[in-house]
């Protein structure tokens, strides 16, 4: 059980889940979550997308190292100012914050 998961990380985790309990010959589990977060239609967020690409850039121009790197490259994302894969979670955990999270939250 998850407490919060957007809905494509959580196909994922059931996927490898799955492959798991096959390969150990276990009976198959369930992954659920609380809270599945939406993927945001950037059309109707289109000043937040600017202000995010606006915030990125400028970072970059005062010295902060790419977030675009190999690590960023394995998630498929086109955009390194909306996190890893492009998921755009606005999550922030009192531990930490997760490399899917807009940058703009974590990103010093």
């Amino acid at each position: 059980m998850l407490y919060v998961a957007t809905a494509k990380a959580l196909k994922n985790i059931q996927e490898q889940a799955n492959l798991f309990t096959e390969e150990m010959s276990w009976k198959p589990i369930s992954v659920d979550a609380l809270q599945i977060v939406e993927v945001l239609n950037w059309k109707n967020h289109e000043e937040l997308l600017d202000l995010l690409k606006r915030n990125y850039k400028q970072s970059l121009e005062f010295g902060m190292t790419s977030y675009a790197d190999e690590h960023f490259a394995v998630g498929e994302g086109r955009y390194p100012y909306l996190g890893f894969a492009d998921c755009s979670l606005p999550l922030v955990l009192y531990h930490n914050t997760p490399n899917n999270t807009l940058p703009v939250l974590w990103y010093s």
